[in-house]
């Protein structure tokens, strides 16, 4: 994973699935014990020539900002790197996924089927990206566990089930209720004490009210999303979404801005990325136990615009935590949209 100037992670653009192909071609060799060139010159690998294998891992190790291969004479036995050997074990998963994808629909690179598989594969290698760029005190970030679940054609996509310290969770424009999974995405945010919810063209604007421009509030933003009011109404969510642990963020900014350090910048402007692809609600939700030992991050790069940004996050996040939590004490339920 790579990184801007200003900290910021940068996420290029999503994996290719030829790629993808030829990536698997060299770890199957590399089982093997074969060499690139082996792999190359097999006509049933698929890859063509040495020329155009080299190509594909390269843009690929350029779309996830990883290496994947160990830069070695093509004439002696290859060895997968760490990120590498994760991406193989998750090959598996995104072929069941294609499958169910061309059962579905006849367009088996819809845009959806190529954010979730750009989706898993950096959830194969985000966690030892955050485990070297931070320092968390009593959190070995290395163990992370992240489920991305996407929902697309009817078909779903769970990595990790659903069960894990960060979950990001794609809709599919005017997509029916019906092919939610019911239970998933209850169960995610029910685990979790700050979850931001942000809608393409709803949640992440503002509206002009006599000639002020006026954040849009939660109510409003669920009223209008006819997924959201769907999820809701089948109680898909849980019964106090509705004002207990939900920010909906002004502007895009508002997630592509909040850093938490140089390593935990990859959250939000993952989700940031991934909202510019089209998705209708990217929900990202973060365990509690996460969370708390995130905000005492103590990364080793700070630029004075991301302090800024870390700190107003975290003031905000724990403002609105503290009433919630005095509403909820008085028995009264209050919906903040900071």
């Amino acid at each position: 994973m790579s990184f801007n100037r200003d900290g910021a992670a940068r996420i290029p653009a999503a994996a290719r699935w030829d790629d993808l192909e030829a990536f698997a071609a060299v770890a199957a060799g590399v089982r093997a014990g074969r060499t690139v060139q082996d792999v190359a010159e097999d006509p049933r690998s698929g890859v063509g020539s040495p020329r155009m294998l080299y190509f594909r891992l390269t843009r690929l190790e350029k779309a996830l900002g990883q290496r994947l291969v160990d830069r070695r004479p093509w004439g002696r036995s290859a060895a997968l790197t760490d990120a590498g050997q994760r991406v193989a074990e998750v090959l598996g998963e995104l072929s069941v996924i294609r499958q169910r994808v061309r059962a579905a629909t006849a367009e088996p690179e819809a845009p959806m089927f190529r954010l979730v598989t750009h989706a898993t594969l950096v959830s194969a290698v985000l966690p030892p990206v955050i485990a070297h760029r931070t320092r968390v005190a009593g959190f070995n970030s290395a163990h992370l566990s992240i489920a991305v679940v996407g929902v697309y054609e009817g078909a779903v996509a769970a990595v990790n089930e659903a069960r894990a310290d960060l979950g990001l969770y794609l809709v599919l424009p005017s997509l029916p209720a019906a092919y939610v999974p019911r239970g998933v995405v209850k169960e995610m945010v029910a685990r979790t004490d700050v979850v931001v919810l942000a809608h393409q063209r709803h949640g992440l604007a503002r509206r002009r009210r006599r000639g002020r421009l006026m954040p849009v509030s939660l109510d409003e933003l669920l009223d209008e999303c006819m997924v959201t009011r769907g999820l809701v109404d089948q109680q898909l969510l849980p019964a106090g979404t509705r004002g207990r642990r939900i920010i909906v963020p002004h502007s895009l900014d508002k997630i592509a801005y909040v850093r938490l350090g140089v390593g935990l910048a990859l959250l939000p402007r993952l989700a940031a990325d991934l909202l510019q692809l089209p998705s209708e609600i990217c929900v990202l939700s973060l365990r509690p136990r996460l969370f708390e030992e995130l905000t005492v991050l103590r990364p080793r790069k700070m630029t004075r615009p991301v302090q800024a940004g870390a700190r107003g996050f975290v003031e905000s996040v724990r403002a609105i935590a503290g009433q919630w939590e005095r509403g909820r004490r008085r028995g009264a339920k209050a919906t903040y949209s900071r």
